[in-house]
């Protein structure tokens, strides 16, 4: 498949502003305890911090659709098949362990997300691609007025005892913003992305402003992204478009470096922020068996975590260790489907 620098920056800088989020839920001290986009509780700079990694999830969703436009495997539904297998697997077994550092909780997030929109689309992607444009904003726009848990809605549920499944990304609106990248990948290639992002900004601010009563800045750009709402995905893919427009004409060879193996960096930076906790936790005077794995992420419940200079510290040291672990890969050592 032709690489393009232009998609590899934007994945690339998404993938660095999603390790902030990461780090964030890992290290600060509210992370466990309050929702960081809570007006009544929140503060600007932490509400900031979380809102701008909203980008990423629907971005990577709509690339993966743009990929598979892009892919000319002979055999495209074998393809598809295969790798949503895989990336199903990986969430449930190497991402669940990364995350939890034990298998107590099942998360379907965004890699499950992602793979069963390719095992989707393996059976769509021949159907003409305004329709499927269609289908995608439905998808979309309808998931606010028919929330069915675990499929348009998030939901959690024992599978046994002692395993939690959590249904965090819904499965259908994250594949219609998938099905959209896909549908309209040949015209978003192009390069006047940026008038798309204007006109989607625009709509963006005629829905917020018709949705909120009482407006603030805070407030005007508080969308919901659980399930995704139509103001979130219209922020989001507006702003993806526009910095799209700009990496056409200005690719970053810094950001190609995570972004030409995603999946890659997904998987190990989970496990490199873990290394970091556990690090600092030493150095406080904890020893392992303080750490309290599951739903405290290895965080002794004694343990308050770092103010937020600390989380953007620990977020430059692990971008800062993924970059040559991501050089390196690239060109020693690439697994087919990672």
């Amino acid at each position: 498949m032709k690489r393009f620098q232009s998609i590899d920056s934007l994945r690339g800088l998404v993938m660095v502003i999603m390790a902030l989020d990461h780090v964030r839920d890992f290290f600060h001290t509210t992370a466990l305890t309050a929702n960081p986009t809570d007006l009544n509780t929140t503060t600007p700079a932490l509400f900031w911090t979380r809102v701008i990694t909203h980008l990423c999830a629907p971005t990577f969703l709509f690339l993966s659709g743009v990929s598979v436009y892009l892919n000319k495997t002979e055999n495209k539904r074998q393809y598809l098949l295969t790798r949503g297998a895989l990336l199903i697997l990986f969430d449930f077994t190497l991402i669940a362990f990364g995350l939890f550092w034990s298998f107590q909780s099942l998360l379907f997030n965004v890699l499950a997300a992602i793979g069963t929109g390719f095992i989707l689309l393996a059976f769509l992607y021949r159907v003409p691609k305004k329709v499927l444009l269609i289908i995608g904003i439905l998808l979309v726009v309808g998931n606010a007025f028919l929330p069915i848990p675990g499929l348009t809605a998030p939901t959690a549920f024992l599978l046994s005892k002692s395993i939690l499944f959590i249904v965090g990304y819904p499965p259908l609106p994250w594949f219609g913003i998938m099905l959209i990248g896909y549908a309209i990948a040949p015209q978003f290639l192009e390069k006047k992305t940026w008038i798309w992002g204007i006109i989607g900004l625009f709509l963006f601010f005629l829905l917020r402003f018709w949705e909120i009563k009482d407006f603030d800045l805070l407030n005007l750009f508080n969308v919901n992204k659980y399930p995704p709402a139509l103001s979130f995905t219209l922020l989001t893919l507006s702003v993806m478009a526009l910095l799209f427009s700009y990496f056409q004409r200005r690719p970053s060879h810094f950001l190609n470096v995570f972004g030409r193996v995603p999946l890659f960096y997904f998987i190990v930076h989970w496990y490199v922020m873990h290394i970091l906790l556990f690090a600092y936790l030493l150095i406080e005077g904890f020893t392992p068996s303080q750490f309290e794995f599951g739903q405290n992420l290895g965080r002794p419940g004694s343990w308050s975590g770092v103010e937020l200079p600390g989380v953007y510290l620990a977020w430059i040291l692990t971008v800062l260790i993924m970059y040559p672990l991501c050089q390196l890969y690239y060109k020693k050592g690439r697994i087919k489907y990672i």
